[in-house]
């Protein structure tokens, strides 16, 4: 092949492919050239970038490129992230990807990979109030500086999760400028900046913003009359650089009056909405309401950057049944001009809903909206399931079905739990299941490494039984019924369902429940809760299962200690009755540690 700088027109991500002369052809801009690269080898060797660890290479080596063979590409959005684990923290599987963003971790500082396009100022991520005007530096002695709330100034908890600005301020914006002008400086390469809220609703009530709000007929009216002042004081030390403000929650309803200065993008998020349905068509209010403030604030001539989700945040784990929704919301944000576009994912962890064909997936379309969407899985699943594929196919298509039956339920991507069944009915689990069962099996006989990949295909599902049978049985004491354990075989599916979400913890990667501040402590007592509940045996003469005595830490919220003072406890209600004593050395029988724990609710008797 012979390597070529591209048309002007291409831009930077833009490419070529010709054949001449028998020989193939590739010409585009600083990472047009490398996308160039990557779809000649997708598209005639074969080639197919499935995972950071999982590539198919068929090392074809007669190919043949068609004689007159002339394709030229440009993408949907100028720049693109499908915002998961494994794109995050691998830069090279990324740029195979076609992912530009800054959020990659390292890829802005790897010429070799094309740099990324809006990368934004280090220290200036989206909600950059909290760090550029901070709390701990003036919430003391300048509390009008922050967001007044019922006649007082917020100026206590987290800033970033309980405090506004107050936007109005003309100290706050003076403090603001010199801040952001002081970062580009140290990070004069950054092409964008935010000027953005703290992640609440806090917002400042106080007299003079409550009446640019009042004339804007909207709360985002005082944040994007400072992202506009804020911009033209920057644009005079740093000419070019476009300052990023938000369209979210509070500020997504666009102002009546104050339209966003032209180097002023409007980072705008749809978290609201009805995610099992697609933005345009859903006939849920929420999704309504979106469609208006986006068109409204296109009326204004804003240029985009949006944010969008694609997750279930509340609930890594839990099946997500947004697929019918994803490629046509990016239909939809291309034909409204939105230019920037980050969908985001399960970014912190691994282990969440159809992760890898979901990065896949919004990588293509991110690319190009219009790709088929029957092609794309069938080429994932064939390549990277194998024997598997018609299995996990035939799950895909049961998720994607889900939300055919409207119950006018809102799956929003923050407040659904393992526990909702509004769509995620148990029905639904137990045939999900035997289909990742069926392609477990499958597997097996194919590759460990198909079979890996189909253990942590299946985790998010098996996970979230597990969760549900959580209710009812806690690793100590799994059921309190007395019998056979066999009598009972929820407990016995419970330690099942452990042993096999064991597999994939042991794979290392990190695997949260939820985003949450405390995700990482929660994730480890989760671990150990499963650790446990696979070895757990049945205690003899009882339906109950226990684990090693002595060893009832199994959440990691309990120690030895803890554990000792139960058996003191138990002991001297054995030993003498109540208010009595057990004697030096008395013997506590396990069951009597069993009932012990069934005093408190299930999963807290630890």
């Amino acid at each position: 092949a012979v390597l070529e700088r591209g048309a002007d027109d291409l831009g930077a991500d833009g490419f070529q492919l010709y054949e001449k002369d028998g020989t193939l052809h590739i010409a585009g801009g600083k990472r047009g050239i490398l996308y160039g690269v990557y779809e000649a080898l997708e598209r005639f060797w074969g080639v197919r970038w499935y995972a950071s660890d999982f590539t198919v290479d068929p090392k074809k080596s007669d190919v043949r490129i068609p004689k007159g063979f002339d394709l030229t590409e440009r993408p949907a959005f100028r720049t693109r992230i499908p915002y998961y684990y494994d794109v995050r923290e691998n830069r090279e599987f990324a740029v195979r990807l076609r992912v530009n963003s800054s959020l990659v971790k390292g890829l802005a500082d790897d010429p070799r990979l094309g740099g990324t396009s809006g990368r934004l100022c280090r220290g200036l991520e989206m909600h950059s109030s909290a760090s550029m005007v901070p709390a701990a530096k003036y919430a003391k002695t300048h509390p009008e500086y922050f967001s007044m709330r019922n006649g007082k100034r917020l100026v206590v908890g987290d800033p970033q999760y309980d405090m506004q600005l107050c936007l109005t301020n003309p100290d706050v914006f003076e403090i603001f400028v010199t801040n952001v002008c002081a970062a580009l400086e140290k990070d004069p390469t950054a092409e964008e900046y935010s000027v953005g809220q703290n992640d609440n609703v806090n917002y400042c009530e106080c007299p003079a913003c409550a009446a640019v709000n009042a004339e804007e007929g909207s709360t985002a009216g005082t944040l994007l009359r400072f992202a506009n002042r804020v911009a033209a004081a920057v644009e005079t030390r740093f000419p070019g650089r476009k300052a990023v403000t938000c369209g979210y929650q509070w500020t997504r309803k666009p102002p009546k009056k104050t339209r966003p200065a032209p180097n002023v993008l409007i980072s705008f998020s749809s978290i609201e909405c009805d995610q099992s349905h697609p933005l345009a068509t859903g006939k849920h209010p929420e999704n309504a309401a979106v469609r208006t403030d986006l068109e409204g604030w296109r009326a204004l001539g804003a240029r985009f950057s949006n944010w969008t989700y694609v997750t279930q945040f509340s609930a890594f784990q839990m099946p997500f049944a947004n697929l019918g929704a994803v490629r046509e919301d990016l239909v939809y944000y291309r034909d409204h001009g939105v230019e920037e576009m980050l969908s985001e994912g399960c970014y912190c962890c691994s282990g969440c809903d159809l992760e890898v064909l979901r990065t896949w997936l919004l990588s293509k379309w991110l690319w190009n909206p219009d790709l088929d969407e029957e092609t794309l899985v069938d080429d994932f699943c064939s390549g990277y399931y194998r024997s598997a594929a018609p299995h996990v196919k035939a799950y895909y298509r049961l998720l994607r079905a889900l939300p055919e039956k409207d119950t006018g339920f809102c799956l929003d991507c923050c407040h659904v739990s393992y526990y909702q069944k509004d769509l995620v009915t148990d029905e639904f689990l137990a045939e999900a299941d035997r289909l990742w069962t069926e392609a477990e099996r499958a597997a097996a006989a194919e590759s460990p490494s198909v079979l890996t990949n189909v253990l942590r295909g299946a985790f998010p599902v098996r996970f979230t039984i597990f969760q549900r049978l959580n209710d009812r049985y806690s690793p100590v004491p799994y059921s309190l019924r007395r019998g056979d354990p066999s009598a009972d075989p929820d407990a016995l599916r419970h330690r099942a369902l452990a042993q096999e979400l064991l597999k994939v913890y042991e794979l290392g990667r990190p695997i949260y429940q939820a985003e949450s501040r405390d995700a990482a402590a929660k994730a480890k007592a989760m671990r150990e809760t499963v650790a446990r509940s696979a070895v757990a045996e049945p205690v003899k003469g009882t339906g109950a299962f226990a684990v090693e005595s002595g060893r009832l830490d199994v959440c990691g919220v309990g120690r030895e200690r803890r554990a000792e003072r139960r058996r003191r406890r138990a002991g001297r209600r054995l030993g003498e009755g109540r208010g009595g004593r057990a004697g030096e050395g008395a013997q506590v029988p396990q069951h009597a540690l069993e009932l012990e724990c069934a005093s408190g609710s299930p999963g807290q008797c630890l």
